[in-house]
Order: structure tokens, then sequence, then C-alpha cells
């Protein structure tokens, strides 16, 4: 079957979603086959200039995802019946474009990289085409997300799809298709990280959103418990939020009198080498539906303290390739440890955890996973 492919983004960010769709693409790209790859965002953002860097075909299509606001109050409510009717009218238009894309293309695959992106599936029927759905939230858990409709309805409507790539099993156990999803974790980076860091500088790293699903509070909170303990040591906060989320934390530090020790460093480019300097990476979202960070660390030769619950726990076995934790006493516990040097063979974790990454989670063996799956709908 030709393979000519058109991705459907959900949003413009650059986080972990769009960052995997760029791995997605560059291992298909790889993999030698001619094929047509298009993206479309539902506007112009960030990734745009990524995939402009990179030489990517992608075209700007104004659509809306199935994403609402959760919040049972009178007025969300109202402010979602109104989302729903502009959704109704501008994916009908945008339907139109689409289907020009396709046919221009002879797209043979819609791929929607994202369970709030429904838009996809609709231009596959409508053009009789094969659709992918790539599941990579839980929605409701990590990202505090409604769904225009209700999240049971739409739950229903993924698992009556024929093709779903879930990024974890904790992702298919949610939506209830564990006998039918394809598990297939993320690539992460096209090839192996060769730089490795075995002396840590006195910090421990919090890298991601800065969002309460993320668990940045609970960070904060088993960092007061350790300052203590050793007043020397440092927290650094890669990652950005809301000004108001962001003024709340910086609220917490002060008064918790840790504004020399906890440094609020904004988006950051170098978080390789902030990585592979930290005593250790922070993982303290209690839902996560994989965890890019997390793989990212582990690359990068630098130890995770992760959360024993879903993705986290599927991709650390504990004292093997990451420590799992399972309260905040349990993580300061774990912090202090590594500050006196009292857990054994850190550098055995650390090594277990950089081979596994570079085992499961690098482009090639994505790409040759993705093609097969692609080949065989």
């Amino acid at each position: 079957m030709k393979k000519n492919i058109l991705f459907v983004g959900h949003d413009t960010s650059l986080f972990g979603a769009n960052q995997s769709l760029i791995n997605m693409i560059s291992s298909i790209k790889d993999a030698g086959e001619d094929v047509i790859i298009i993206t479309v965002f539902p506007d112009r953002g960030l990734i745009c200039n990524q995939f402009d860097d990179l030489g990517l075909e992608y075209k700007i299509v104004k659509y809306k995802t199935e994403a609402s606001d959760p919040n049972k109050s009178l007025k969300a409510r109202f402010l979602n019946f109104l989302r729903f009717v502009n959704k109704i009218t501008l994916n009908a238009l945008a339907l139109r474009k689409l289907r020009r894309i396709v046919k221009l293309n002879n797209i043979t695959i819609v791929h929607s990289n994202s369970s709030i992106v429904a838009i996809g599936e609709d231009l596959a029927k409508l053009e009789g085409i094969k659709h992918v759905w790539h599941l990579r939230e839980y929605i409701d858990l990590d990202h505090d997300l409604g769904i225009l409709g209700g999240l049971k309805k739409h739950k229903e409507r993924i698992q009556k799809a024929k093709n779903i790539i879930c990024i974890s099993k904790g992702i298919a156990k949610h939506f209830d298709i564990e006998n039918k999803a394809f598990i297939l974790y993320n690539a992460v980076r096209k090839e192996k990280n060769n730089v490795l860091e075995k002396n840590k500088v006195n910090y421990f790293l919090f890298c991601g959103s800065l969002v309460k699903n993320k668990g940045i509070e609970e960070a904060i909170l088993a960092f007061t418990l350790v300052y203590h303990f050793d007043k020397n040591i440092n927290l650094l906060i890669a990652g950005s939020g809301s000004s108001e989320y962001e003024n709340f934390l910086k609220e917490m530090v002060i008064q918790r009198n840790l504004q020399n020790n906890v440094q609020f460093l904004g988006f950051r480019k170098d978080t390789d080498k902030l990585m592979r300097n930290a005593l250790a990476l922070l993982m303290c979202s209690e839902n996560e539906a994989l965890g890019r960070v997390t793989i990212e660390a582990m690359l990068n030769f630098c130890i995770v303290l992760g959360f024993n619950n879903a993705g986290t726990a599927e991709i650390i076995s504990d004292g093997v390739n990451g420590l799992l934790y399972e309260d905040r006493n349990h993580l300061a516990t774990y912090m202090k440890r590594i500050i006196s040097g009292d857990v054994r063979d850190l550098d055995i974790i650390r090594t277990n955890a950089y081979d596994f990454a570079n085992n499961v989670f690098l482009e090639k063996q994505f790409g040759m996973k993705l093609m097969n799956y692609y080949s065989n709908l």
C-alpha cells in the first residue's frame, strides 16, 4: 500500500506531543520509503518555526479540537456550548480544505496525533481512507481537560475506531482498549547521546510545564524537607506556565524562605546540559502518560526519581533504571540519600537507564515498528 500520510496536529505548542510528532516524521523519512508527508495545524505557532527549520511540509487549516473546560459552573457550560457551536461551524469549513489536501497529494493514511483531535477521523471516513488515532494523554487526569459532549462519549467513539496507537499500556487501559491498541513508545531522539557526565552539580531538576497536574508543588514541598537537611542544595525549575500560576509557585518559595535555593529558569533550550549535570530529575506527575522528560533524563545519564504510577512506573524499574517513590516523604528521603551518597550503585542505575532508553526510544527502532504497522492496516 502506498503510504502518503497526513498528520493532524492538535495545537502549535512545543510540548511533548509535537516534539514526538517531529521524531515520528523523521523516523519515517529515515526508513527510506518514497512517502509524501504533510502535517496540518489548526493555527500558526511555535512548532511551525521548528518545521520551517527542519524543512518539513505543513499547512494551516483552522479547525477545533474536542477539548473543553471541565468546570461544571453555569458560565463554563455556556462557554462550552459556544465552543461546540463554533467547532461544528469551523470544522465543516475545514473539512472542505482538508479534503482538497487529501486529493491533491493522494493521501492514503490520516494520522491524528492526539486523543483530543477528532477531525482526522471525520476526514478519513469522508475520503474512504485509513485513519490512525494516536493516543498520547489521559485527557482528564494529566491535563485536566474536558471533552465537548462528554468524556464518556468520546471514549466510546475511540473504542469503535479500527486503528489505535497508544504511547503506553496505561493509556490503553484508561480508554479500555487494551485488546485492540498497538502500544508504541515514543521516539525521543534520532541517535545515541555519547556525552555522559558522571560529576554532578549540587542541584535537583524539575523540567516540564508549570501546571498543577505535573506535580511541581509536590517537588517544591519535598525540596523544603531536603533543604533543612542540606542548606547548600538547590532546585532548578525549567519550564513555564501561566503568569498567575508561576507567581503562586514563587510565593510558595518565598513563604518557605527558599528563594536563594530555588531557581525558576523559564523555558530552556539547554535541558540536555541541565539533566547531565543534575543529581536527579524529579518526575512528580501522578498521571504521566509516558514521560518524555523521564526518557530524556535517562538518555542524559541522569537518574530519575519518579512517582510510582502510570507511565512513569511502566518504564522505570525501581532500583534498576531509576527510583520510584510513593509520597512526598519518600521522595525527600531518596533526595537526602542521593545527597549523602547513600544510594547503592547510583552509576549502575544511571547506566541501566541510559542503555534502556537507547534500546527503546530512538527513532530507528520506532520507525521500523511504525512503518510495519502502516503496512498491516
